[in-house]
This record gives C-alpha cells, sequence and structure tokens, in this order.
C-alpha cells in the first residue's frame, strides 16, 4: 500500500507517511542500492515523493545520491544538507563506514534503512558487502 502516495513501493509510503518523526526533529533515512545507475534512478522517485510531502505537509525532506560520481567538494555537505542518503555497498564501505565519526550524526539519527536488492558476490567483487 502505497498510503496516497502515487509511486511509492512499501518502503516509500512508509517513511513518507511517518511525518511526525520527520517534524519533531533530526532523522535520516540510508538507501542502499546495488548500482549507482539504480541509485540515480530512485533520485529521481525520492525526490517526486518528498515533494509531495512537503506539498502535503510542509516538511522539506532534502535527497541526494553518495557515490563514486558525486564530486568530493560536495561530499562534505551531504551529511550536512540531507536527510536521506542514497548510495551502494562500495561507498558504505570504502566511505561511510571508515569514517563514521564524520558520518555519526547522520547514522545517529537513521530511523529507516533500506537494503535493495541484495546479492551473494565472491572475492574481491564481494568484499565490500562482507563488511
Amino acid at each position: 500500500p502505497s498510503g496516497g502516495f502515487v509511486g511509492a513501493t512499501g518502503y516509500e509510503a512508509a517513511l513518507a507517511n511517518d511525518s511526525v518523526k520527520w517534524a519533531t526533529g533530526r532523522v535520516s533515512a540510508l538507501y542502499i542500492f546495488p548500482t549507482k545507475a539504480l541509485s540515480q534512478d530512485q533520485l529521481g522517485t525520492a525526490m517526486r515523493l518528498t515533494e509531495e510531502v512537503y506539498l502535503r505537509s510542509g516538511f522539506r525532506i532534502n535527497v541526494s545520491t553518495f557515490d563514486g560520481d558525486t564530486p568530493q567538494r560536495e561530499r562534505d555537505g551531504i551529511l550536512d544538507r540531507s536527510d536521506i542518503v542514497i548510495t551502494n555497498p562500495d561507498m558504505l564501505h570504502v566511505t561511510v563506514l571508515p569514517n563514521h565519526r564524520r558520518w555519526r550524526s547522520f547514522l545517529a539519527s537513521l530511523a529507516f534503512v533500506v537494503v535493495d536488492e541484495a546479492h551473494t558476490y565472491h572475492g574481491g567483487v564481494g568484499a565490500p558487502g562482507a563488511c
């Protein structure tokens, strides 16, 4: 059920319908998708959904992608301005977890963690997902 949010999947509807959490303080969500292309696709979907939330409730939810294509100069700003960060297992392993102190506020406020398409990989390709 989408809770009335057009095109929303189950986790998106749950996130959108829980606007009380968003209104009462710092809340964050982490979306983990297996590829940068899928992350970019989901960014568009998430931005449309958060715009609908804003129109319905007045709560602004900021969404950003954090992947290998994110320019270095923009990466710190993502933590300061984003409520939802869309990333992939590689960035989680290589950047987020080793720098968990920098990500502390975002990670401590997580209300939603979405892991899409869990796969089994072996060898070097699977190493980031093994953590």
